[in-house]
């Protein structure tokens, strides 16, 4: 099974309040603000999907919070939310735009 069709096979979320937030998943990443634990704030589109979405990049979390940080499968990073504390659930780390 190819990267492309791993990734997208789904949502690009994860499970359990896991989201795939890896920077080399996204393409037109714009930051807008910080969340009150530093990590910045992005909007983002997934590679081949129109949508757009918001959230934090996994490797600027892994800088503050190595702990929230998960391995998905071909090594892209996912971020735990829970682990973050700031009590946002999924919303937090990924949510798409309307």
């Amino acid at each position: 099974m190819s990267r492309s069709r791993l990734k997208f096979r789904r949502k690009p979320g994860g499970s359990a309040g896991v989201a795939a937030n890896d920077r080399r998943l996204k393409t037109d990443i714009r930051g807008y603000c910080t969340t009150r634990l530093g990590p910045p704030l992005y909007r983002y589109r997934y590679k081949d999907l129109p949508q757009v979405y918001e959230g934090v990049m996994a490797q600027d979390v892994g800088v503050m919070h190595l702990g929230a940080i998960k391995r998905l499968p071909y090594g892209y990073l996912a971020v735990d939310c829970a682990k973050l504390g700031l009590g946002l659930g999924m919303g937090m780390a990924m949510r798409r735009v309307a």
